[in-house]
Order: structure tokens, then C-alpha cells, then sequence
């Protein structure tokens, strides 16, 4: 299966911003909250260039950050705990706000659009 760090970001946007959709935003999952803002900047900038890396080890890496890397055995990406998770919802949550599409539209499209009409790697 070939996954990149965009694939896996935006997966993991859609079903968070799905649960905020249906459950309400109070209700979304500590991987996208409680990441204090400098934790969130240094994961926006080493997520940013990484978006095309593939490979499931090392796509895991960035979406789960280093403890749960170096727990499992694969190489530190320098990312907080559960980094790409948070960084997903962000970048779903903006292009949702700047296009105003529903999250099921988003659904359809491909991660590259959703993170380019995001603006949020800009």
C-alpha cells in the first residue's frame, strides 16, 4: 500500500473533523488539543516538508510522533506525540473554512488539493 504523510495527515483531519460535525467541536480527541503552540509550530514546519515521504514506517513516525516511534522501533521524526494528528485536523479544519465545503465534500478530493487550498503549509 502506498501512504504518504499527506495521505495520512488529512485521513486523520477528515475523521476528527467529522466527529466535531456530528458531536461538536468540545468533543474532539486530545491528539488535536493538546498540543501547546510551540509543540504545534515545530510539527508545522517538519511536517511541511515531509508531506511526499511514503512508507508506513515512516509515515508513522510523523502522524504518531517520536515516543510511540522509538517504542515501536522506527526512526525519530523530530515531531511532538500524536503531531500528525493535530496538524491534519488544522489543515481540514482551515480548507473547510476557506472553501466552504462540508467535510463529506472533502472527502472525495485528494489529500494534495486539501492541503494546498488549505494554505496552511504556506
Amino acid at each position: 500500500m502506498h501512504v504518504t504523510v499527506a495521505d495520512y495527515i488529512i485521513a486523520e483531519g477528515l475523521a476528527e473533523a467529522f466527529a466535531a460535525e456530528l458531536f461538536g467541536e468540545a468533543l474532539v480527541g486530545y491528539m488535536v488539543t493538546d498540543l501547546r503552540e510551540e509543540e504545534l509550530a515545530t510539527a508545522r514546519r517538519v511536517i511541511s516538508g515531509t508531506l511526499e515521504v511514503s512508507g508506513i514506517n515512516a509515515v508513522c513516525s510523523y502522524i504518531f510522533g517520536d515516543t510511540i516511534a522509538a517504542r515501536w522501533g522506527l526512526p525519530k521524526a523530530g515531531v511532538p506525540d500524536f503531531a500528525g494528528y493535530a496538524i491534519g485536523y488544522r489543515v481540514v479544519r482551515r480548507y473547510l473554512q476557506r472553501t466552504g465545503r462540508s467535510v463529506v465534500e472533502a472527502t472525495f478530493l485528494p489529500s494534495q488539493e486539501i492541503i494546498a487550498e488549505s494554505g496552511f503549509f504556506e
